[in-house]
């Protein structure tokens, strides 16, 4: 049983340093990188038999002093990635239909 979870740990670091690796390309706008990565991550995804995957977003809006002008937009700006055809859930069921995709 400890051989199987050292396993299982072994390849969600492995995933984790993936995920981190291809943000990191992304902020530093190296879309070589990042698209090589993005690939070794999808490939990773169809090698297995995952079939849900549970997303948990945060985001953190200033709303204080200067930025107030600017909570609307950005709540609307939030709205438009969460719903809708152009939403971050609708790319990533286009893109990996054999996975069901849960936002919370």
């Amino acid at each position: 049983v400890c051989e199987e979870i050292e396993t299982n740990l072994a390849a969600a670091i492995e995933k984790d340093c993936n995920t981190h690796c291809y943000f990191d390309a992304l902020l530093a706008k190296d879309k070589e990188v990042a698209s090589d990565i993005f690939s070794e991550i999808y490939t990773s995804f169809k090698k297995g038999s995952l079939t849900s995957i549970d997303l948990e977003l945060a985001f953190i809006i200033d709303i204080t002093g200067s930025m107030a002008p600017y909570a609307d937009a950005t709540v609307t700006t939030i709205e438009h990635m969460l719903s809708g055809t152009g939403s971050i859930l609708s790319k990533l069921k286009i893109n990996f239909p054999e996975i069901e995709f849960h936002l919370r």
